[in-house]
């Protein structure tokens, strides 16, 4: 039984009861299967939510931040940066089905991010003098993203920066940056 739910996820105390019911014709409650999971040094592990570092994406991150680690705060203060999200607007179904059972070298994974049916989807620019307003994109087409950069960045570049020709504008590589009309826009 132990062995069945070490590091499984979906293996939970209810079904696990079940289970020996069905096999041995033994009746036991989930606390006695959680009872029993704990004397032999497990414990419950809840999965974390979201994307995995990987060893890539690390190496990036310390690249980018040594390249641009010596720029002045003067420059820091012309940078806008962008961001945009998605908020997902249905359930997300139940977090007890998200533990695992384990010791302490047991790796836990990651939960998988959610696929949401129904979602909002919102971008913004930041700057260091503050923030321009949250725009609803329609999609994460290039026009969408577009749009939202002349209703958020253009305004917030004029009223911050003005007279200034370029101001460096930091983002994720997520495609809707790289579109024609995005970089014209930007």
């Amino acid at each position: 039984m132990v062995k069945g739910m070490e590091g499984q996820r979906g293996e939970s105390t209810r079904k696990t009861a079940k289970e020996v019911l069905v096999k041995l014709g033994t009746k036991v409650s989930r606390k006695g299967v959680e009872k029993f999971l704990r004397a032999e040094g497990l414990k419950p592990k809840r999965r974390k939510v979201g994307p995995v570092l990987t060893q890539l994406h690390k190496k990036k991150r310390v690249e980018w931040s040594k390249r641009f680690r010596s720029k002045s705060m003067q420059w820091w203060r012309r940078v806008l940066m962008v961001d945009e999200k998605s908020f997902g607007m249905t359930w997300p179904g139940n977090r007890k089905n998200d533990i695992v059972w384990g010791d302490e070298n047991t790796v836990v994974p990651p939960r998988d991010l959610q696929k949401w049916q129904i979602s909002a989807k919102v971008g913004m620019f930041i700057c260091y003098h503050g923030a321009g307003p949250v725009v609803e994109l329609k999609s994460w087409k290039d026009a969408d993203y577009a749009n939202m950069v002349n209703k958020t960045a253009v305004p917030l570049k004029k009223k911050h920066y003005p007279g200034v020709l370029q101001v460096p504008c930091f983002h994720d590589n997520d495609p809707a940056h790289k579109g024609k009309l995005s970089k014209e826009a930007l």
